[in-house]
């Protein structure tokens, strides 16, 4: 059981059908997913707490590394909002859906926070591809499927192999040192991916894999919630042969859609300028915003 403001439960994976149960009944914010927060507390210093019945979490920015503190739900949120700010200066990451149940408004500050919001992608619409909009797309798939790419294998399962796990573990160092990426971020990343890979029957995820000549060059990790919604954990893709990445989505698209998936959430872009652009290459339909509060008082 989670304990009850101001005391916090340090998160666990035995926390994942309390915390599943609660944040089935709004959107699927990126951030108050049971997967997300547990496979990135890399540190383990995140921490939940339940306030008037609402979700509130702890937990390490994930750009400046400071704790910060969010909170989800609709039940008392002028007392709620008012009992943690008296804690801390403000509140990140804080949902939409839970700033629309403020009654009164001159209490407290709110400000966008573009960062953060997460995309959300129409299914059906990106497997169509019509348009002008997604025209580079387009070129991208065909180019890569012009390519000597007969040998592909596509492959979807829940839970890896022993074999599988080790070459999506090899695939993401691969990646890693091609993106320059820096030691500490492939440290987290590396972390996250083998908490997914340890604990795959424990969280529903679907794996999507592209194979070439018995390796492993693409890896999507989804996981789908029971609402129309999937959430996409990490993507990893070679680029050899050139447009890999493309193709991925497209197949885990498609996958999400046989599983009668309509939307994907593909969280957010941190204000990395590379992310937003890739990001927005597959055109989102929406956001799931997201607002910083701090007190007026």
């Amino acid at each position: 059981m989670i304990k009850k403001y101001p005391a916090f439960s340090k998160l666990k994976i035995s926390h994942k059908a309390e915390i599943d149960e609660f944040s089935k009944n709004f959107p699927p914010y990126s951030d108050f997913n049971f997967t997300s927060l547990f496979t990135w507390d890399a540190d383990d210093l995140t921490k939940v707490s339940l306030l008037n019945d609402n979700l509130v979490i702890k937990l390490p920015h994930y750009a400046s590394g400071k704790l910060m503190t969010s909170l989800l739900g609709e039940n008392k949120i002028d007392n709620s909002l008012a009992k943690l700010l008296a804690d801390s200066d403000k509140l990140e990451m804080v949902p939409e859906t839970t700033v629309q149940a403020i009654k009164d408004p001159t209490r407290f500050k709110v400000e966008e926070d573009f960062n953060n919001h997460d995309y959300i992608y129409n299914l059906a619409d990106f497997m169509k591809l019509e348009g002008d909009r997604y025209k580079k797309i387009r070129h991208k798939l065909n180019a890569f499927q012009r390519q000597q790419t007969t040998n592909l294998q596509i492959n979807h399962f829940k839970v890896p192999t022993h074999h599988q796990a080790e070459q999506i573990l090899v695939l993401f160092e691969e990646w890693a040192q091609i993106a320059h990426q820096s030691p500490a971020d492939s440290a987290t990343e590396s972390i996250m991916l083998k908490r997914l890979l340890s604990h795959a029957a424990s969280l529903d995820l679907l794996f999507i894999t592209i194979g070439l000549e018995d390796k492993i060059i693409g890896c999507s990790i989804q996981e789908i919630l029971s609402s129309d919604y999937a959430i996409a954990h990490l993507e990893k893709a070679s680029h050899v042969p050139a447009y890999t990445p493309t193709f991925l989505a497209y197949k885990a698209a498609e996958k999400l859609l046989d599983y009668e998936c309509k939307y994907l959430n593909w969280e957010q872009d941190l204000g990395i300028e590379r992310l937003k652009k890739s990001k927005l290459a597959y055109r989102p339909e929406f956001f799931l915003k997201k607002y910083t509060v701090t007190s007026k008082v």
